[in-house]
């Protein structure tokens, strides 16, 4: 009798052991497939940075062109008011010989 009631304590405690197994097996499967998303999330943060550090590098190259752009329009307008001063000095100068031509002129009529 006690070898039977034995038998039963002992296909009881091994029944316990491999359902405690087949939980642990459930775990272990659990934190593979959390891996696996730990991963792949990581995977993607990685992509991100990648995006953002390519999005940086092309800004920063438009902001250089925007730069250089702007200094070339600043050289420019700097030429084009020469420019408008030398323009305004010629027509001073030929406004100038136009009056003493028409004085040449009225001087010889008279």
């Amino acid at each position: 009798m006690e070898s039977v009631e034995t038998m039963n304590k002992l296909n009881a405690a091994i029944k316990t052991i491999q359902t405690e197994i087949q939980e642990v097996g459930n775990l272990i499967g659990d934190i593979g497939l959390t891996i696996k998303t730990i991963r792949n999330l990581n995977l993607k943060i990685h992509e991100s940075g990648k995006t953002i550090e390519n999005s940086t590098a092309e800004q920063k190259i438009a902001t250089d062109e925007s730069t250089k752009l702007s200094f070339d329009i600043a050289h420019k307008s700097q030429e084009i008011v020469k420019l408008a001063t030398q323009i305004s000095q010629s027509t001073q100068t030929i406004n100038e010989l136009a009056a003493e031509l028409e004085r040449s002129v009225s001087g010889m009529v008279i």
